[in-house]
C-alpha cells in the first residue's frame, strides 16, 4: 500500500487542505521557501512532488463529481 492510498477515504478538498497546511507549517516554522515547502509537503504525503499531488486531487474531484448523488 502506497502512502497516498491512506487518503482514499478523505474527500479531495480535505487532501488538498492537509497539503496546504503541511506546506505552510514547513514554510513558516522551518523557514523554507514556499516552493521547497510545497515539494516537501507533497513528498511527506507520499507523492512525487506538488504537481503529482495536485493532479491526484483534481482526478479525485472529477471522480467525486461524476459519482455524487446530486449529479
Amino acid at each position: 500500500m502506497e502512502v497516498k492510498d491512506k487518503y482514499l477515504e478523505l474527500p479531495a478538498w480535505q487532501v488538498d487542505d492537509l497539503f496546504e497546511e503541511r506546506a505552510a507549517i514547513i514554510e513558516f516554522d522551518a523557514g523554507w521557501s514556499k516552493y521547497d515547502s510545497e515539494q516537501m509537503a507533497a513528498q511527506m504525503m507520499g507523492f512525487t512532488n506538488k504537481s503529482d499531488l495536485k493532479r491526484y486531487v483534481q482526478e479525485r474531484k472529477a471522480f467525486e463529481k461524476n459519482n455524487s448523488i446530486d449529479g
